[in-house]
Parts: C-alpha cells; sequence; structure tokens
C-alpha cells in the first residue's frame, strides 16, 4: 500500500506540471509492481492508509477525502 500511495504521489506531481507521458508510465510501473491501480488524475487528500493494496482500483474521478483507510 505505502509503495503505491507514493508512487501515485510522484505520478500526480508529473500530471499536474503537465508532463505527457511521465505519470502515465509511473502509473503502468505502480500497476505491475503493487497490483493495485491509482489513476493519476484520482484527487486524494493527505492520510491515505491502503492495508491490503491487492486490487484495489482508485478511478480518475475518485475524490478521496483525508485520513481514509
Amino acid at each position: 500500500g505505502f509503495q503505491a500511495v507514493l508512487l501515485y504521489r510522484i505520478s500526480n506531481w508529473a500530471y499536474n506540471l503537465k508532463i505527457p507521458i511521465l505519470p502515465r508510465a509511473i502509473n503502468w510501473y505502480s500497476r505491475f509492481l503493487t497490483s493495485s491501480d491509482i489513476s493519476y488524475a484520482a484527487h486524494i487528500e493527505e492520510g491515505l492508509l491502503i492495508i491490503h493494496g491487492m486490487g484495489v482500483v482508485i478511478g480518475e474521478t475518485a475524490v478521496v477525502g483525508n485520513r481514509v483507510t
């Protein structure tokens, strides 16, 4: 879970800077590494905790609030 959220933060940062291919590449690598799909365009506040991340999917239109488990 920690790796998936960390890679999401990096890909979201690149997405917000309008870097064209990097967010998608990081997202692909994250899916391969963690078996979790967290879209780089999703809006996730601070404090997200994913205990067992196998098969977790957070789409690009998702809005996740503060301190969510």
